[in-house]
C-alpha cells in the first residue's frame, strides 16, 4: 500500500517565516550561538586592544562592540524581510508532497526539492506547523494551514515510519 500525502498549494506568507524560526529550535538555537560567538570575539579583541589603549578608548571600543550586538538584532529581521520579499509571487506558492520514498517541496515557478527519508533526522509536529529536520543541520518549515486535519495525522504515522530514532 503506498502512501501519498499532498498538501494544498497555499502561499507561503512572511509570518511564516517568523514562524519557522521560532517553532524551529535548531534555526535559533544556531543563529543565536553564531551571534553570540561573534560578538564575544569582537568584544574580546576589543578589549584587548584598548588596553594598548588608554581607558576612554577601552570603553569605546566595548561599547561598539554593544553597537554591532544591536545591529544585528536589528538587521536579522530585514534580511529576513529581504530575503522573502525579493520573491515572485510563483515562487511563493508552494505544496508539500510526502510519499514513501521522499519528501518534495515544490513551487509556482515549477522549482523542486526533493529529500529522501534517509536524510530527514525528525519532524516536529506544532500547533501552527511542521518543523522537518534534516541531517547533519537545517530544517523547513510547513504551515499546518497547508493540510487538512487527516493529512497531518497521516503525515505523523508515516513519519513514525520513515524516520530511524
Amino acid at each position: 500500500m503506498e502512501a501519498k500525502i499532498k498538501s494544498q498549494e497555499a502561499k507561503f506568507f512572511f509570518r511564516d517565516n517568523i514562524d519557522w524560526i521560532f517553532n524551529s529550535a535548531d534555526t535559533l538555537k544556531t543563529s543565536m550561538k553564531s551571534g553570540a560567538i561573534a560578538s564575544i570575539i569582537f568584544l574580546i579583541i576589543s578589549f584587548f586592544q584598548g588596553f594598548s589603549l588608554n581607558l576612554n578608548e577601552t570603553i569605546y571600543a566595548l561599547i561598539g562592540g554593544l553597537v554591532v550586538i544591536i545591529l544585528t538584532l536589528i538587521l536579522t529581521p530585514i534580511w529576513i524581510a529581504f530575503c522573502h520579499f525579493r520573491m515572485k509571487p510563483e515562487q511563493l506558492k508552494v505544496n508539500w508532497v510526502f510519499d514513501e520514498w521522499e519528501v518534495m517541496l515544490a513551487d509556482g515557478a515549477g522549482n523542486k526539492i526533493t529529500t529522501p527519508w534517509e536524510q530527514i533526522r525528525a519532524m516536529s509536529f506544532k500547533k501552527k506547523g511542521v518543523v522537518i529536520y534534516y541531517k547533519p543541520i537545517g530544517s523547513r518549515w510547513i504551515p499546518a494551514r497547508l493540510f487538512q486535519d487527516n493529512d497531518i495525522s497521516n503525515l505523523k504515522g508515516l513519519a513514525a515510519q520513515k524516520i530511524a530514532v
